[in-house]
């Protein structure tokens, strides 16, 4: 399965780790699509990452598929993946992120109110309403990105096409969907991130 994996097959210690999580049963077609994406970056640093989430949990892999015009176009200028407001900010201000994810902070503070200091109360209505919706109700845009654990997801949220984005978080930094009718193995971060690469 790895035999012609660049960067693991010759590396006893990531042998190792594949090794100990594919015998406690882990998803064989998961890890597949996971290594698949990882390597596909040809970030060493990335793929490093990954390895330790096969024996470190409180580590995870998330993904974002994307095909509107305004993720890509921050991305390729920030490097940063950004929420609504954010994105917003950033091109109204010309490409200023210290602005931009300042402003949506200011804008988080305003959804915190809303939903009484509850951040899962929030994330519910970002998966649950959707972003014009939620404008329309709040006079707010989002302040979430959202994400996926579930590679095989991907395609619901760029059905005709698109960029996939792909990293390795913390757990303790990002934010688990609790909406009971969520089914996309979501989570979410608050104003942006940096950590992602383009899936090649």
């Amino acid at each position: 399965m790895v035999k012609d994996a660049p960067g693991i097959a010759k590396d006893a210690a990531a042998l190792r780790k594949v090794s100990a999580h594919l015998d406690k049963g882990a998803d064989v077609a998961k890890f597949k699509a996971d290594m698949s994406d990882i390597l596909s970056t040809r970030n060493d640093v990335l793929r490093t990452k990954w390895l330790n989430t096969l024996d470190n949990e409180n580590f995870i892999l998330l993904r974002r598929g994307t095909d509107r015009y305004g993720d890509p176009r921050a991305f390729d200028q920030s490097g940063y993946m950004l929420s609504d407001a954010a994105r917003v900010k950033y091109i109204e201000k010309g490409g200023n992120l210290d602005e931009a994810l300042k402003y949506s902070d200011e804008v988080h503070r305003q959804w915190l109110d809303i939903f009484d200091g509850d951040i899962h109360k929030y994330a519910e209505a970002h998966s649950s309403k959707g972003n014009f919706e939620m404008e329309e109700i709040y006079g707010l845009k989002r302040t979430l990105v959202s994400f996926t654990s579930d590679g095989s997801k991907i395609d619901t949220f760029i059905p005709n096409g698109g960029e996939i984005l792909i990293g390795v978080f913390e757990k303790n930094k990002v934010i688990k969907q609790t909406l009971n009718t969520a089914n996309e193995s979501e989570y979410l971060i608050i104003g942006g991130t940096e950590i992602f690469n383009i899936v090649r």
